[in-house]
């Protein structure tokens, strides 16, 4: 059966995928997108021109209020003969359009903002972690109890502490051991707070140099985990299919979430600018395709997904030439044609962020500020504070 020599499709104007601009005429003009490029070698192999039309609400189509919408109603209701722009396969929608041979498959995952660095005012105390700074505090205690146990000649308690505890701030260790039982003691700890001093120092330097992180929600347990306590909301792209499906999985955590967008109706337009202003406060991750994702900046996408998506072309029921649209599109993917579109694409809208990248010096450092050592400083005058105020007690009368 011949192909026929023209056709309406349906698309959803987004960036990266359909660039769509309204001439003079009015128009709808197709100027740029992975998609376009798509459509336009098909066109070019089958001879066939085309009319785009765009939905007017800009869905890819979803069952709301008894009808369809987007694209897949541009098509169910004989307004379009086809649809494309990574619309995904789902059983619902199967239903009422059919689809041809898919061409690309990707996953459904989440993203949020970057996280912000952890403030460099207690950098002092940021090279471990509570149960190390326990652990340590509590074995130097035990050790200062035997070895004072271990001394023969009693000496002041005060003193031991503020030898041994010195050392391990790179201080001499002038104790002189009065048995064998305290010489092991002594060299155990020369060793170990030696030890511990190195890997401090370093540790200190390298967040000096590169801060640590915030923690975040990297996961979907941590998202569910997060929804479910009230510290972060989700949203995802309005007009798609993801929260429909999220909704049939079975798991309790992917229920979690499905139903707080729904409850909330926490939809966002596939706009670029929107998506990344709704995740700036740092308290909302958006669930999207990663291809969708990687077109942006400055975000955190997680490496967990939700699903895969399988992406086709929407035909009408009983489009005359199916199985030959199929042979095109499994001849375009299998020579690696489509990949190469998207990354092209990918590349083109990436290139102003990477030259503004390169404006950078590539030798330019920076120098450690009086913010980076607030919290020595902070410490240092406060023990000065407490030094000066047992200073003054010990000089009042009353305490003589």
């Amino acid at each position: 059966m011949t192909f026929p020599n023209f056709l309406k499709i349906a698309v959803v104007p987004t960036s990266g995928l359909f660039k769509v601009e309204v001439t003079e005429t009015n128009e709808t003009k197709v100027v740029g997108g992975t998609e376009k490029t798509f459509l336009e070698l098909l066109s070019e192999v089958l001879k066939f021109e085309y009319e785009i039309i765009v939905p007017p609400d800009g869905d890819w189509g979803i069952y709301e209020n008894g009808k369809w919408t987007g694209v897949i109603g541009k098509v169910y209701y004989g307004e379009a003969d086809i649809g494309i722009g990574k619309i995904s396969i789902t059983d619902q929608r199967k239903k009422v359009v059919d689809y041809s041979y898919p061409y690309d498959v990707e996953d459904l995952t989440f993203a949020t903002a970057i996280p912000k660095y952890l403030p460099k005012t207690t950098a002092f105390i940021a090279p471990f972690d509570t149960y190390i700074w326990g652990t340590l505090l509590i074995t130097t205690i035990i050790f200062l109890i035997a070895f004072r146990f271990c001394q023969k000649k009693k000496r002041s308690f005060q003193r031991i502490v503020l030898k041994f505890v010195g050392y391990l701030l790179l201080q001499p260790l002038d104790v002189e051991p009065a048995s064998k039982r305290s010489s092991l003691l002594v060299v155990t700890w020369l060793l170990t707070a030696r030890f511990l001093s190195f890997f401090y120092s370093a540790a200190l330097l390298a967040f000096l140099t590169i801060p640590q992180e915030e923690n975040s929600v990297r996961t979907i347990p941590q998202l569910s985990e997060a929804i479910k306590n009230g510290k972060i909301q989700s949203m995802t792209i309005k007009g798609a299919s993801y929260t429909s499906t999220l909704l049939k999985n079975e798991q309790e955590m992917i229920k979690v979430i499905a139903n707080h967008i729904r409850k909330n109706n926490f939809l966002l337009e596939p706009q670029k600018d929107l998506v990344i202003n709704s995740m700036k406060d740092g308290k909302t991750a958006i669930i999207a395709s990663r291809f969708f994702f990687s077109r942006l900046h400055d975000i955190f996408i997680s490496d967990d997904s939700f699903f895969s998506l399988t992406r086709a072309i929407v035909l009408k029921k009983g489009f005359c030439c199916g199985p030959k649209l199929d042979r095109m599109i499994l001849r375009i993917c299998s020579a690696g044609i489509y990949t190469k579109l998207q990354d092209d694409e990918l590349f083109r809208m990436k290139l102003p962020e990477r030259l503004y990248a390169s404006s950078v010096p590539i030798n330019s450092y920076s120098k450690l500020t009086l913010e980076d050592l607030s919290g020595a400083f902070v410490f240092l005058l406060a023990g000065y504070c407490i030094s000066f105020l047992v200073c003054i007690l010990e000089i009042l009368p009353i305490f003589e």
